[in-house]
């Protein structure tokens, strides 16, 4: 039987498709083990997955996502110079310390493989000191990978655009800038360790790299890796918050829309545009603000609009008709898993890209920070419920989704590397999806 230690940064839509598979591996028989931050082990306690103790990975993430919805720039500034840490480093926040416990964390627990989502990087570095193999686990609906067919990703470049205009290139420009700094500073940790330098920040498939999505969603590529394996959503039974109190019988029958802008981008003006976009419409609207925002904030709100903290979001989305969101790779998929089509309100890197996919597949719409507008919001909502094209085509996705079976795929995976501990790369004859139906032939090419 394998050991299996997971790690993953403290948000929800990274946490969401691991949990799937570590519970298929604990059904399997093997010893897992997750490394997080305690403001996350409710999640793990509620689907039976053993929780690391006594280690607070990523706390500075933590801080930031409590105060983002109602401070200002300047007050998180103020944090992480108190944490002696410089806004650029952010992804990287923290990493020295955070390296070296988790090298202890693998001495003390022996794992034989480990899981990581890709922005985890004291997960990867401390792995690659102690020299334990690892998969790389993209929650992202695109692959956070370079590719020659494509623009960079994180900037929802459509598939079909070759060269970006004179804002994409100021954009690729800045962004160029800062992924240098910041990954100066990485390899300047990466070199305390005696590790060599990396050529990108999280854009290599490694052993193994493995996606929640597939090819009916994603764009195509003629270069992928062959380390890269599509499995389809991973959801588990057990989501944290499933029996949170939702009062049911404010369910009128008239179509309803779920609004969420996930955990991070929480901003009230979002969801007051949202508001005026619904005031006297057909429809109802359920709107999810975090923990993070006071609900009694929102005054004299129309009577077919309901605000809570927190919903029961995978029951109530059985009801729904259509969805707005910031493009989170847990809402947008459990909304097409359903075949629901969405309003995709991007906020910021994977989301863009989860925009325009959504917009290409012809399963929604995407409207970008500069373009909101109340206006604008209303046209696509009434679209998405009056045209049945969009949930057609959701649905499209829907079936393809249907046919995979992501947590069985991702923990099968998981233990072919535990076994070879080398990377596991796909013969040319062999696709990247793992459907339920070709993962057996898939698992005995590698």
């Amino acid at each position: 039987m394998a050991r299996i230690l997971f790690g993953c940064v403290p948000f929800w839509g990274h946490i969401n498709p691991t949990i799937a598979v570590a519970q298929k591996l604990i059904e399997l028989g093997h010893t897992v083990t997750y490394a997080c931050h305690s403001e996350m082990r409710g999640a793990f306690d509620k689907a039976g997955i053993p929780f690391v103790e006594n280690y607070e990975f990523c706390d500075l993430f933590v801080k930031l996502n409590q105060m983002v919805s109602s401070h200002t720039m300047s007050d998180l500034r103020k944090e992480l110079k108190k944490a002696n840490e410089k806004l650029l480093h952010i992804p990287a926040a923290q990493l020295e310390p955070n390296v070296n416990d988790f090298v202890r964390l693998i001495d003390e627990w022996q794992p034989d493989v480990c899981v990581f989502d890709i922005f985890f990087l004291p997960g990867r570095l401390a792995a690659e000191v102690r020299g334990i193999p690892f998969v790389f686990s993209c929650c992202a609906m695109s692959l956070m990978l370079p590719s020659k067919d494509l623009l960079p990703v994180g900037y929802g470049f459509p598939s079909y655009r070759k060269r970006p205009d004179l804002h994409g290139a100021i954009k690729l420009l800045l962004s160029g800038w800062f992924a240098n700094k910041l990954l100066r500073y990485i390899n300047s940790i990466r070199a305390r360790f005696s590790l060599k330098p990396q050529g990108h920040v999280g854009q290599e498939p490694g052993y193994l790299y493995i996606n929640y999505s597939t090819p009916a969603l994603d764009f195509k590529r003629s270069d992928l890796p062959s380390q890269v394996y599509y499995l389809g959503p991973s959801i588990s039974k057990d989501q944290y918050g499933a029996d949170t109190e939702f009062p049911w019988d404010w369910l009128d029958g008239r179509p309803l829309v779920y609004v969420t802008m996930g955990t991070f981008f929480t901003k009230k003006k979002v969801f007051d545009q949202v508001i005026a976009a619904s005031k006297g419409a057909s429809w109802q609207v359920v709107m999810s603000v975090t923990k993070h925002m006071d609900v009694s904030q929102w005054q004299d709100i129309p009577d077919n609009v309901l605000i809570r903290n927190f919903v029961p979001q995978s029951k109530l989305m059985k009801k729904v008709s259509a969805v707005v969101c910031a493009g989170g790779s847990n809402t947008t998929t459990e909304a097409l898993l359903l075949g629901i089509p969405l309003l995709v309100m991007p906020q910021a890197t994977d989301h863009f890209d989860n925009a325009q996919r959504v917009v290409e597949a012809k399963a929604g719409f995407r409207l970008d920070p500069k373009q909101l507008s109340v206006k604008k919001i209303r046209h696509a909502i009434t679209k998405m419920l009056i045209d049945p094209s969009y949930r057609r085509h959701a649905r499209e996705i829907a079936a393809d989704y249907e046919k995979c079976d992501a947590p069985l795929a991702g923990a099968q995976l998981v233990l072919k590397l535990a076994e070879k501990k080398q990377p596991l790369y796909r013969p040319s004859h062999i696709g990247p999806t793992i459907y339920k139906d070709n993962m057996n032939e898939v698992l005995a090419s590698i």
